[in-house]
This record gives structure tokens, sequence and C-alpha cells, in this order.
């Protein structure tokens, strides 16, 4: 997959786990951006987290900390495996620039 279409803005759509207070999956939509650079990794990220915060509050009462934890991190690994092996890589790479430099260093 080429760079331009890491960077075309796509939107992952990402379906809820079921509740016992719904009685159909819900939808999150969380853009994708630029996954192949480290600044668009960690805005993907924030974004991720924002996004699934938002969307497990408005599910669970504020003192249902155990639930609003497995529901976001249930949303940010739906999202994970939306991704196309191609924004998969991109992302695992832009995640490691430490590794990276210390191996063109060589």
């Amino acid at each position: 997959m080429s760079t331009n279409t890491l960077r075309d803005g796509a939107v992952l759509c990402i379906a809820s786990l079921l509740t016992a207070t719904t009685a159909a999956a819900q939808k999150a939509r969380i853009e994708v951006g630029d996954l192949s650079t480290p600044a668009g990794a960690t805005s993907f990220d924030h974004r991720l987290n924002d996004g699934a915060r938002r969307f497990c509050a408005e599910r669970y009462r504020p003192m249902e900390l155990n639930a609003i934890a497995t529901c976001e991190q249930a949303v940010r690994e739906e999202a994970l495996a939306e991704l196309s092996p191609a924004q998969r890589e991109a992302y695992a790479q832009a995640r490691r620039p430490a590794q990276r430099l210390a191996a063109a260093g060589s």
C-alpha cells in the first residue's frame, strides 16, 4: 500500500460489544490518518483512546470502572484489528522509532 493511501484520512467504524443495556451493536468512528510516522501513530493513539473513552463513558455509569476499562480495551483492540495489513505494519514501524534509529546507526 502506498504512503498516500495510508494518509487518505480513512475512518474506522468500530462495532461495540453488545451490552445488557443495548439491543444492537453501536458504532464508533475514529479517523485513521497517517500511520507511517511516529507523530501520525501518536495522533492515532490519542484519537483512538479519546474515542474509546467517549464511546464507553456513554454506556456505563462512572462507578463501573472495570466495565469501562474492559470496554475501552475492546474498542482499541477492535480498531487495531480493522486496520489493513499495510496500515498495521506502518503503525508498528512508526511505534518503534528508537529501534529504527539504533539500527540506522549500525
